[in-house]
Order: structure tokens, then C-alpha cells, then sequence
């Protein structure tokens, strides 16, 4: 993977049609080692992407912003288990996309259970319909704020709605809501036009040794 390629957290966009799929779309080019970036690559990046995102709201964003940065090693867990989060809800959707006919299970134990759990227990039921709601006002709640939407996520999604972009190297997740259930990328301007010119690339190189072919036969 590629480290050096630089976060960007302020302006990554948020097209999963859901918090949860927005933080899971924080890494960028998943499947292809040589673009793989991570967004959230330190906590000021995880705060960031938060607000852009509507899980930390202003009132309570410059505290928390003071007590990660006096305490760093704080700040780290935090960041550490949001890391954690996403990428076991990752591999539970890529599961059910990969095989939407077996029912997948998020086991009593496991790391994705766990932080549901732990969420649950640190918020409270409001609403109608009623959810599971917590405000963001320390550091930790910002992963507990994200497992809810994951929660919410898992409890509420329509698979057949839940799509990867076409794009082989991407991995970005999205909720499909055309009424044909016809979208394949995450964005028609980026994968979409990536799509497109190798397309139009791969008919001109046809098209050109077609050519050559009857050149050299005459």
C-alpha cells in the first residue's frame, strides 16, 4: 500500500447513501495497492471527515478537538478502533454482496458485536420511529456515534439495494435507489468516465490494428 499518498479527509465525497457506507468509503482505491490511500490517516483527519459527515456536531467539535490534542495517545485509540469498525463492517457487507443468498450473521463476540454493544450501551432510545441516538461530547463517542450508524446500516438496508462500484480497483460501497436498480459506479464522473475511456481507448486500438492489418495485406 501507499502511504505516501496524501489523506483527504476534507473533501473525500460522501456518496454511499449512508453514514455508515461514507465511513467505509474513507479508504480510497481498496482493492488496488498502488492508489490505496487512507483517508483518516491521523485523528485530525477522523475529526474532519465527522463534521463534513454530520457525526460530530459544532457545539461540541472544539472540545473534543482540545482533548485529542492533549492527549495523543487518546487520540490514537480513538482513531485505532474507528480503523477497527470500518473494516470489520467492510468485510460483513462485502460478504453480502458477494453472497446475497446465505444470511449473514453478526456473531454474539465479535468485534462488530462488540461495538454495537458497547454503542448501545453508551446512548439512548429516541425518536419515532425509535433509534439508538448518542451526541458526540468525548472522544470515544465518535466511534460509538459511527457503530450506530452501522447498526442502523445492518438493521434497516435493503441488500438488494447495496452495491460495490464496477470498478475493479475501487471497493466504494453505495445504496442503489434508481427505480431500475441500473447504477454500477460510485460516481458516473470518476469510475463512470475512467469506465468510458478505456473503453473508447480499447476501440481505437481495435480500430487502429484492424486497420494496419488491411494496410499490410494490400
Amino acid at each position: 500500500m501507499s502511504p505516501a499518498i496524501p489523506s483527504r479527509p476534507q473533501s473525500i465525497a460522501l456518496i454511499g447513501g449512508h453514514r455508515a457506507l461514507d465511513l467505509v468509503n474513507t479508504v480510497s482505491w481498496r482493492h488496488d495497492p498502488d492508489q490505496w490511500r487512507e483517508n483518516l490517516a491521523v485523528p485530525l483527519d477522523l475529526l474532519t471527515w465527522a463534521h463534513r459527515a454530520s457525526v460530530l456536531h459544532e457545539p461540541h467539535l472544539t472540545a473534543i478537538r482540545l482533548a485529542t490534542a492533549e492527549d495523543p495517545k487518546l487520540a490514537a485509540g480513538v482513531l485505532r478502533r474507528v480503523h477497527e469498525l470500518r473494516e470489520q463492517l467492510y468485510l460483513h457487507l462485502a460478504d453480502c454482496i458477494d453472497d446475497p443468498d446465505r444470511e449473514h450473521q453478526i456473531v454474539e463476540g465479535s468485534p462488530l458485536h462488540r461495538a454495537f454493544a458497547d454503542a448501545v450501551t453508551a446512548s439512548k432510545l429516541a425518536g419515532t420511529p425509535a433509534r439508538w441516538t448518542l451526541d458526540a461530547r468525548v472522544p470515544f463517542d465518535i466511534p460509538r456515534v459511527l457503530a450506530l450508524h452501522a447498526l442502523d446500516l445492518v438493521q434497516t438496508m435493503p441488500l438488494d439495494s447495496l452495491r460495490r462500484c464496477d470498478d475493479d480497483g475501487c471497493g466504494w460501497l453505495f445504496l442503489d435507489t434508481t427505480r431500475n436498480h441500473s447504477r454500477r459506479w460510485c460516481s458516473s464522473g470518476d469510475c463512470g468516465n475512467r469506465d468510458r475511456a478505456r473503453r473508447h481507448y480499447a476501440r481505437s486500438q481495435k480500430t487502429t490494428r484492424r486497420d494496419a492489418s488491411a494496410s499490410g495485406s494490400q
